[in-house]
């Protein structure tokens, strides 16, 4: 299971990389309005995609025998929570850039946040696969 789960969880992380470097290059480009659209349309493909994905990761990641331990329970929660807080960050950003009336002004504010947002996801997906790779013993014992 876990290595089905890692590579569902690297295939998503590739294509967000690649995601995150096309939000880099908008963001490095003169601001506007057609730049600020299509910042726009990213930021929302990303919320839209990165729910899914880690819905999908949540629901093969956790088995009732890691719930079943207080330690693996309070890890997983965590988790869940810093994924929730990372993704209400992202719809922050993306509301502020929608309702923003300059575009260069937006763009600015958004590439600064951006930087932040990704050190915060590149931190969360480390804690994840941490507690993935700490809990697989404990995993293949129950089996």
């Amino acid at each position: 299971m876990l290595a089905m789960v890692t590579h569902q969880d690297e295939a998503h992380s590739d294509l967000e990389y690649l995601l995150l470097d096309d939000l880099f290059e908008l963001l490095e480009e003169p601001a506007d309005a057609e730049n600020r659209r299509a910042i726009l349309a990213l930021l929302e493909f990303l919320l839209t995609t990165g729910r899914e994905a880690f819905s999908a990761m949540d629901e093969s990641d956790v088995s009732s025998e890691l719930l079943s331990s207080s330690q693996w329970r309070r890890q997983i929660i965590g988790l869940h929570a810093d994924r929730d807080r990372l993704y209400a960050q992202l719809d922050s950003l993306n509301e502020q850039l929608q309702n923003c009336r300059n575009p260069r002004e937006s763009v600015n504010a958004a590439r600064d946040a951006v930087l932040v947002w990704i050190n915060r996801l590149q931190r969360h997906r480390r804690q994840r696969l941490r507690v993935r790779r700490e809990s697989a013993p404990r995993l293949r014992s129950h089996v």
